[in-house]
């Protein structure tokens, strides 16, 4: 009888543990997750230039946190120096600069590529990708 206590109360420790376990990894994991197919793209006609942008990685494990964008205009040409006018931004207003471009270079009427930032450290509720005077929003809460 003493045997079978120790037993049927080592069996509920441990299942409490399992399932502390399982919660604890998959809030995690839901965040580490996020992926293109979990942040829509949104897109935006600022002027005559029609922006496009989809967040590619964002990822408490990535090297980068990357956005594909996408310009496109029929008048003029796309000149802007993307990595100096967009800024990505956190739930608390914290301004993160782009650490490089990779894609078409500027001039033309379409440009496309890959924007990219350091990765934010702490958990944000939400992210702002701001080009000129538009904000592209995600929340991130609860991944």
């Amino acid at each position: 009888m003493k045997y079978q206590k120790v037993i049927a109360s080592s069996l509920v420790i441990i299942v409490i543990g399992v399932a502390l376990y399982y919660v604890i990894s998959n809030r995690t994991s839901l965040f580490n997750s996020v992926a293109k197919t979990d942040l829509q793209t949104q897109s935006v006609t600022i002027g005559t230039v029609t922006y496009k942008v989809t967040p590619k990685t964002i990822t408490r494990s990535a090297t980068t946190w990357d956005f594909e964008v996408t310009l496109d205009t029929h008048t003029g040409s796309l000149d802007q120096d993307l990595v100096a006018i967009v800024r990505l931004v956190d739930d608390k207003g914290r301004e993160y600069k782009a650490i490089k471009w990779e894609g078409d270079p500027p001039g033309g009427h379409h440009r496309e590529g890959t924007l990219s930032f350091q990765p934010i450290d702490l958990k944000p509720k939400k992210i702002i990708l701001q080009i000129e005077e538009r904000k592209f929003e995600w929340k991130l809460e609860g991944r």
